[in-house]
């Protein structure tokens, strides 16, 4: 999977400041994104490691993963979220819940 070469967008780092490094220093890489400032700031973030791949998404005032692979229940991630910063907080610790089983394996 080819991996983004650059920066993301100002705003949407400092939107994200705790998922984004936390996810950078874990291994995942991000290989795309789209940030629509005239759109209410929507965008989305697509991450990937080894063989997972997560579509962190705000639409509005929500915020959302997408996870293809079904792996949201266990961080009751199946649901949207209106605050940033406990989006984020429960995208961080599905990622510590998704690598202590990816140990156990």
């Amino acid at each position: 999977m080819p991996r983004y070469e650059g920066d993301l967008p100002a705003a949407l780092e400092a939107e994200m400041s705790a998922v984004v490094p936390y996810l950078l220093e874990k291994g995942w890489e991000i290989f795309e994104f789209r940030y629509e400032p005239q759109a209410v700031g929507d965008w989305y973030i697509d991450f990937f490691r080894s063989d997972l791949t997560i579509h962190l998404v705000r639409d509005g005032s929500q915020y959302f993963v997408d996870d293809p692979a079904g792996n949201l229940e266990p961080a009751s991630l199946q649901r949207v979220f209106t605050d940033p910063a406990e989006f984020q907080k429960a995208v961080i610790e599905w990622i510590k819940h998704l690598e202590t089983n990816a140990k156990d394996t």
